[in-house]
């Protein structure tokens, strides 16, 4: 998708002259929106994995304690 928008951008860019500022506004914004979905997307996958290690974690620790 982000590639399609980028190429639609080059296409627009490639002749100034003719260039439809509005849709090659439109495409910009849904690149940047685009690209701030994948950026939160990406944080919030880190985030769970970060969770799902420290339970892991606490439970080999509470594992640990148990048989000593």
């Amino acid at each position: 998708m982000k590639e399609t928008l980028m190429m639609a951008v080059q296409g627009q860019l490639s002749n100034l002259s003719q260039t439809d500022t509005k849709e090659l506004g439109c495409a910009i914004d849904m690149i940047k929106d685009l690209s701030e979905a994948i950026y939160y997307c990406t944080i919030t996958k880190s985030m769970e994995e970060a969770e799902e290690e420290k339970e892991e974690m606490m439970k080999m620790m509470k594992y640990s304690q148990q048989n000593d």
